[in-house]
């Protein structure tokens, strides 16, 4: 189609740029993924914010995908990745 536009990829316009992803949740407030990095940052409906070392491409995208980000993240994440808490 002549004129398209196609929507930047998740991430934002470059695909290793890091992107905070608001969603609902009675925990997390948002995250977002550098991939050149590999942290995941957190931002806890507390206020408190953590950055999560070493997480993988499809750890983020199985976390985008999931229906509950919390329940992923104390699945999958937390207490299995190596952290640091940033402040505000």
């Amino acid at each position: 189609m002549a004129g398209a536009r196609r929507a930047p990829p998740a991430g934002g316009t470059h695909p290793n740029k890091a992107r905070f992803d608001p969603m609902p949740s009675t925990v997390i407030q948002s995250f977002e993924y550098d991939a050149d990095k590999r942290e995941l940052r957190v931002i806890f409906r507390s206020g408190r914010r953590y950055v999560y070392e070493g997480v993988a491409d499809d750890t983020y995208a199985d976390m985008r995908r999931s229906f509950s980000k919390g329940e992923y993240f104390n699945e999958h994440i937390r207490d299995r990745y190596p952290f640091r808490r940033e402040d505000a």
